[in-house]
């Protein structure tokens, strides 16, 4: 079966010729190669006061018309006070459209009108004419993209965790932090992601006492299980479960604690169904680190960049909301 198709300009003027010479709707269909029920809805969506009166110039006009009508009319237009309130928050209070979205639905819960997804933003932004309103636009989301889409897929996009490892299935005794023991790692990418750069940071958190580790090597750049193996050679050994100062330089502000034997890991996923506007209370490894990720993500060497921002923040970004996603690693917290 083909592909159905509008009727053409050519098509339009051939029934017109053909009602002028009396033409039955039948044979008008066989010459056309169409069904003939294409040719009566035609003439009857098209009728005059004469019902053999068919002009095919009108036809077309109303057709275009219907055309027009039938599209889905734009939610967020541009010039509109929605738009200017979703600019406002992208450009200047630094928002990401996910951000912006939420926020809009906890203002209106009642008012689908004033709402938003945060894909009816990208593509705002991204079918905006080209000009420098758009590039400001653009400037202001996290990996400033001209166009949408990945321009390459790396080794980081894989997953090596199994799903019984993944970190919200451990146990519930360690949610509380009563006892210490109980390390919590996250393995941040800068720019340029591949083999031969070193743009990475190894964080790894104590629970209990919130001592923080950063690492960076080369074998952190390709994730997996040797991200966390790089981190026994100078101060754990997570294949035995046990803390050692294997480097005389080390001088631990608190006292050594034991690594349980089992870890749990969690790839690149966050908690990617959180509440955007409370923070995570469970989450040490980001709440001991002060780490302002939206400088520092696009820097080359991310690694040196994001060591010496500990206990700081991202200089602009105090206006944002915190979350705890992996989309959102880029906010200040």
């Amino acid at each position: 079966m083909t592909k159905y198709q509008h009727l053409s300009a050519e098509e339009r003027a051939a029934i017109m010729i053909e009602r002028t010479r009396n033409t039955s709707v039948r044979a008008i269909a066989r010459l056309l190669g169409r069904s003939a029920s294409t040719i009566t809805r035609e003439l009857a969506r098209n009728r005059t006061e004469s019902s053999r009166c068919y002009d095919a110039t009108s036809a077309a006009r109303a057709y275009r018309a219907r055309r027009e009508r039938s599209r889905r009319q734009a939610k967020l237009a541009t010039g509109s006070a929605l738009y200017w309130q979703v600019h406002h928050d992208l450009v200047y209070r630094r928002w990401s459209p996910q951000q912006i979205a939420a926020k809009l639905r906890e203002m209106h819960p009642d008012n689908p009108e004033q709402r938003v997804s945060h894909e009816t933003i990208y593509a705002a932004i991204y079918t905006h004419p080209r000009g420098g309103l758009k590039q400001a636009m653009i400037e202001a989301l996290r990996q400033e993209k001209p166009v949408r889409g990945n321009a390459r897929k790396t080794l980081a996009r894989k997953s090596f965790v199994p799903e019984e490892l993944r970190i919200i299935h451990r146990p519930e005794a360690i949610e509380t932090r009563q006892w210490p023991g109980h390390w919590e790692g996250d393995l941040i990418k800068g720019a340029f992601n591949r083999s031969f750069n070193r743009s990475c940071v190894g964080t790894l958190v104590e629970r209990k006492t919130r001592f923080v580790v950063l690492r960076s090597s080369a074998r952190m750049v390709m994730g997996g299980p040797s991200a966390v193996r790089a981190f026994s050679s100078d101060f754990v050994s997570v294949d035995t479960g046990i803390v050692v100062r294997a480097t005389a330089g080390w001088r631990l502000p608190v006292p050594v604690v034991p690594v349980n034997a089992y870890v749990f890991y969690d790839v690149g996923t966050g908690v990617l169904r959180h509440d955007p506007f409370k923070g995570q209370p469970n989450n040490v490894n980001l709440q001991g680190m002060g780490i302002g990720l939206d400088v520092t993500w696009r820097s080359v060497t991310a690694s040196v960049s994001l060591a010496k921002r500990v206990g700081g923040s991202a200089p602009g970004l105090g206006s944002q909301p915190q979350t705890w996603t992996w989309a959102s690693l880029s906010y200040s917290f």
